[in-house]
């Protein structure tokens, strides 16, 4: 189970350890974005902080409709307590985590400031075989 919380503009927050480049893990906090239907954005910074490594390029379609062409990385993030392979687009904005990251679980957000949220991992619950 994965915990967070709500914060101040009522965002979906959590912290995510990414595996760095180093072997050590990295907490990152991150939003929760519906919208988004891959696993991970970071900024550049974060990305040259884990050291992760250059997939190619991929077109994406931002929520405001334009169509651009990101660097993608391949990384290793801790998800329910084991690593998992994860995209990670890189962006100018804040860290986004993404549907994708998502499939198999179930949210539960409490909205209201400091409110909780809870990732449950339906899989090893047995809920999905």
């Amino acid at each position: 189970m994965i915990k967070g919380k709500i914060n101040h503009h009522l965002e979906a927050v959590i912290i995510v350890d990414f595996v760095g480049s180093d072997g050590l893990l990295h907490s990152l906090e991150v939003v929760l974005d519906t919208g988004y239907n891959g696993d991970l954005t970071l900024p550049q910074d974060a990305i040259q902080q884990l050291g992760l490594v250059l997939l190619g390029r991929r077109s994406a379609t931002l929520a405001n409709g334009e169509s651009v062409v990101l660097n993608a990385y391949l990384g290793t993030v801790s998800w329910h307590g084991l690593p998992r392979q994860v995209v990670i687009l890189q962006t100018d904005e804040d860290p986004l985590l993404g549907m994708s990251l998502l499939q198999e679980s179930r949210v539960t957000l409490e909205v209201w400031d400091d409110g909780g949220v809870v990732i449950e991992d339906r899989r090893r619950s047995g809920e999905i075989p």
